[in-house]
């Protein structure tokens, strides 16, 4: 299974940092230093309305290595590899006949849905809660007390799916006569997961979308047919998360009878399949999430689809001759997708120009532009990302787009749109970015002449003890200019010391 893993998605190996890794692991949002590991327990993740602090801490093992990306995606292929293996343990426990479970863990192994989960680092929570969620149904079944203890907790920490899904799982797995200690130990792992959640945990930042009851039903059931493709006929690839909204047409029906054959297939057969209907729930969307609709929702559903369709044909008396060819064209995609995860550029460009409704991909590529020297190409590209589509939910940082679309304008001499666009970045923004913006607001309010006002918009700034650098840098030219050079030499002063 390892080698199966490995062989699919090696491409990743020599990939560089992408998309969200950027601010989480670049920046550093996400990871902290080896002295302030536990400080990660009592925040949220990154910047995020989210509490995982599991996921970060395995984040932050792999930064204090030091060695780059490479590290980071070898970890992250590592924890697919040991889904993979021990999905074939949890189909041998539920009574799948070994040569299924081998085939289910290695279908899954080599599906391109997992890209996503091994390409893009910032994803590792869906591995993460994978391994924990599998390793609790092991301890369950097999009177681990510990394990069970320490895999429901690990689910609960890594993400906000895992504690609500590991009840649930377990549940569906529970193996009569109940071992009382066991269950004790699971129950205990998910109090304190949830303790430390109530305790720490920011407060949710999503709102609802916009929609009407019949759209917020027919979004969902037609989303449910396009996951159904990514599942079953996985050659599209895509990881953008438009979504078209709907009403109860065509395709809202399509996917009211997939969903209902899952719940028959469900309550007929159970096993694998029941636990398949059950890890669905999160990507319903019933709580709202920043993507409405993306691939890592359906790397947990994956394992357990994986076991009941390898259940299913796993009597074959030719299963080699048919598995074969199914999993030699799923490691070519896999390995194809892949190489998507070497840059951004690589990752996004393409699909923009099959969904250009892909918000999240237009601010992504502005950067690669604007890192490139294409100025105009990046206003373009960010253009296009504050730019809503009706009738398409697509998720993207609105402040970070117009902040990044401002500086491209005050970078190409036009300072006059890029205060606009940053007066429109400061009413989204939080605290943090409200600092970086009002330093891009007081560069604007420089270039256009208006020295007196840019020392002002600095002023609070520069008075902090965490004082930016370039803020103070901009603060002294803006004094000088205004003929207060003692000030502007005092203030220049402090930046040896730091």
């Amino acid at each position: 299974m390892a080698l199966l893993a490995a062989l699919a998605h090696a491409p990743v190996l020599t990939a560089g940092f992408t998309w969200l890794d950027h601010g989480d692991l670049e920046d550093g949002a996400a990871i902290a230093p080896p002295g302030r590991w536990l400080s990660l327990f009592t925040h949220g993740f990154a910047r995020t309305g989210f509490y995982r602090p599991f996921t970060a801490l395995t984040l932050s093992l792999d930064a204090a290595t030091h060695l780059g990306p490479a590290i980071f995606h070898l970890t992250n292929l590592l924890w697919h590899a040991l889904v993979a293996m021990l999905l074939v343990l949890v189909g041998v426990e539920l009574g799948l006949a070994r040569r299924a479970a081998l085939l289910a863990g290695a279908l899954f192994a080599v599906h391109p849905v997992t890209s996503i989960v091994v390409g893009a680092i910032s994803y590792r929570a869906e591995a993460l809660v994978t391994v924990a969620l599998l390793l609790a149904i092991l301890a369950q079944r097999r009177g681990w007390t510990m394990v069970a203890f320490a895999s429901v907790l690990v689910a609960g920490l890594s993400k906000e799916t895992g504690l609500a899904l590991a009840p649930l799982v377990l549940m569906c797995t529970t193996k009569l006569p109940l071992r009382p200690r066991v269950a004790l130990a699971g129950l205990a792992g998910f109090a304190v997961a949830l303790g430390l959640r109530l305790a720490y945990a920011p407060a949710w930042r999503t709102p609802a979308a916009p929609l009407t009851f019949a759209e917020h039903v027919g979004t969902r059931a037609g989303a449910f047919v396009r996951s159904a493709l990514a599942l079953v006929a996985p050659v599209d690839g895509s990881i953008c998360d438009d979504t078209l909204i709907r009403g109860l047409d065509l395709s809202a029906l399509c996917g009211f009878a997939l969903a209902i054959l899952v719940a028959v297939l469900a309550l007929r057969r159970r096993g694998p399949w029941l636990l398949f209907a059950v890890s669905l729930i999160p990507a319903l969307d019933l709580v709202p999430a920043p993507r409405f609709w993306s691939p890592h929702y359906f790397y947990l559903p994956l394992a357990f689809l994986a076991l009941g369709l390898a259940n299913a044909v796993g009597e074959l008396r030719r299963l080699a001759l048919v598995a074969a060819p199914v999993l030699a064209l799923l490691v070519i995609a896999s390995w194809q997708q892949a190489r998507r995860y070497r840059d951004d550029r690589a990752l996004f460009e393409a699909e923009l120009e099959q969904r250009p409704s892909c918000r999240e991909g237009w601010l992504y590529v502005g950067d690669v532009r604007r890192m490139g020297g294409d100025l105009e190409g990046a206003a373009l590209a960010y253009q296009r990302a504050v730019a809503p589509h009706p009738g398409v939910l697509a998720y993207v940082d609105l402040a970070a787009s117009w902040q990044n679309l401002g500086v491209a304008q005050l970078q190409r001499g036009e300072p006059g749109d890029a205060e606009a666009a940053f007066r429109t970045a400061l009413t989204l923004a939080d605290a943090r970015a409200k600092r970086e913006l009002t330093h891009d607001l007081a560069a604007a309010r420089f270039a256009e002449g208006h020295a007196d006002e840019a020392a002002q918009l600095l002023e609070s700034e520069t008075a902090r003890p965490d004082a930016s650098p370039a803020s103070i840098v901009l603060r002294a030219k803006a004094l000088e200019s205004l003929g207060r050079t003692a000030e502007s030499a005092a203030l220049l002063a402090r930046l040896p010391a730091r």
